[in-house]
């Protein structure tokens, strides 16, 4: 994976000292970072795993701490708060618990999907308050309210949205929300 520091002035790309990264597989696909900017979570395409990385805020330098393997993993995002990340699976959504000192991933308690849901994209909303998971196998998003003092989700009422595509499984593939 490769990292670059940005020029503020112009937007020039550098090219960080020892970039590219080896992450835990070899197709990293979706990335997010922690608020403080002191942890970095890359999901993997071909092995499912989740690289942890701990970011060296002087020189942008990255440090592999280690991963986790969630299954089916597509994308990930992190809450505002730093507490919490959530992963799209192949099976539905599979929240964490991030440790603030060592970046570390705890899996959470299950999170209740609607059946035969294929999470290929997640985002939390700036407040923290919702989390949207895009389902490609039946053109759809989940929301959820969360939990932020124990960072459990609860799917809200009417889930999931139906999204106007093409044939069911070829829709959209990622997403993001503007505020």
């Amino acid at each position: 994976m490769s990292v670059y520091s940005i020029d503020q002035a112009t937007g020039v790309l550098s090219a960080v000292a020892g970039s590219p990264f080896a992450t835990a597989g070899p197709h990293p696909q979706s990335v997010a970072v922690d608020p403080l900017g002191n942890f970095l979570y890359v999901v993997d395409f071909s092995t499912s795993d989740v690289s942890i990385f701990a970011i060296n805020g002087l020189n942008g330098a990255l440090s592999l701490l280690g991963s986790v393997s969630p299954g089916g993993a597509w994308s990930i995002a992190v809450d505002p708060s730093g507490k919490y990340a959530y992963v799209a699976t192949g099976f539905g959504l599979q929240g964490y618990a991030i440790d603030s000192v060592t970046g570390a991933l705890t899996a959470l308690g299950p999170i209740s999907t609607p059946m035969n849901s294929n999470s290929i994209d997640v985002v939390v909303d700036r407040a923290g308050n919702l989390v949207y998971s895009l389902d490609n196998a039946t053109d759809s998003v989940n929301v959820y309210t969360l939990n932020v003092a124990t960072g459990d989700l609860s799917l809200v009422a009417g889930s999931p949205f139906a999204l106007v595509s093409g044939a069911q499984g070829q829709g959209p593939t990622s997403m993001a929300i503007w505020h």
